[in-house]
C-alpha cells in the first residue's frame, strides 16, 4: 500500500491518492471485497488497475484463464445495476472451493463493476441485441416486400449436393438420432428414395 497527496488543480483543496496491490492474483477479490466496507462519502474516483504480467507459477494460469474469459464475453455484458455505465464487468478470481478430497480447489470466475464497486454477473445481458437500427438508416429492408419468405438462400438443394451429403456427411456405426433411422438406412437407399429425401427436404 503506498499513499500521496496532491492538490487538487483550481481548487484549495488536497486529494489523497491511494494505490493497494497484491502479491497474487488469487488475493484480487478479497481486497475487492473488503474495499466494499470502506467509507466511500468522499470518493472521488476508485479505479482497478491490472499489471500485464509477467505472470509465474499458479499467477500464470489464472491469467490466461481471465484472460479468455474476458475475450469471450458477450458485447453486450455489462453491470446490471440501474445506473451504472454500460461497458463490460472486469473479470476477477471470485473464491476457491475445495474439500479435502480434492488436491487442487476449483477456480470460479464471476465480474466486477467498477463503476458501482459490486460483484456483477458475467452472463448479464449476454441475451440482450445490440441497437440494429443502422440497418433502417441504410435502407437494407426496403426492398424486402419483395422478397419471397419461402425463398431459401442457397436454393433447392440439387441432387449432387444431396448424394455428396449422404456420402459424405453420414457416418457409420452411430446410434439412431431422434427418428429412430441409423444412418446406414439412408445410405442404402435406391435413388428414387433417395429422390423423395430430397424433395422433402426442399419443402422446408
Amino acid at each position: 500500500m503506498c499513499s500521496s497527496i496532491t492538490r487538487a488543480q483550481g481548487e484549495d483543496k488536497r486529494v489523497r491518492i491511494v494505490t493497494l496491490t497484491v502479491p497474487t492474483l488469487s488475493l484480487v477479490d478479497a481486497l475487492l471485497t473488503e474495499s466494499q466496507t470502506w467509507d466511500s462519502e468522499a470518493l472521488v474516483n476508485r479505479q482497478i488497475l491490472m499489471d500485464e504480467g509477467p505472470w509465474r507459477g499458479a499467477d500464470m494460469t489464472i491469467a490466461w484463464e481471465l484472460y479468455f474469459q474476458a475475450q469471450g464475453l458477450a458485447p453486450a455484458a455489462r453491470c446490471g445495476q440501474v445506473g451504472c455505465t454500460p461497458k463490460q464487468p472486469h473479470v476477477v478470481l471470485a473464491k476457491v472451493d475445495g474439500d479435502e478430497k480434492q488436491q487442487q480447489p476449483r477456480r470460479t470466475l464471476t465480474g466486477f463493476c467498477d463503476d458501482c464497486w459490486q460483484h456483477v454477473c458475467l452472463r448479464h445481458g449476454r441475451d440482450e441485441v445490440p441497437d440494429m437500427s443502422f440497418l433502417l438508416d441504410a435502407g437494407v429492408f426496403k426492398r424486402s416486400k419483395r422478397i419471397d419468405p419461402r425463398a431459401r438462400l442457397k436454393g433447392k438443394v440439387t441432387d449432387n449436393e444431396f448424394r455428396s451429403f449422404v456420402d459424405s456427411c453420414l457416418k457409420v456405426n452411430k446410434s439412431p438420432g431422434p427418428d429412430g433411422y441409423a444412418n446406414e438406412c439412408v445410405k442404402t437407399m435406391s435413388y428414387a428414395e433417395l429422390e423423395i429425401l430430397r424433395q422433402w427436404a426442399n419443402e422446408i
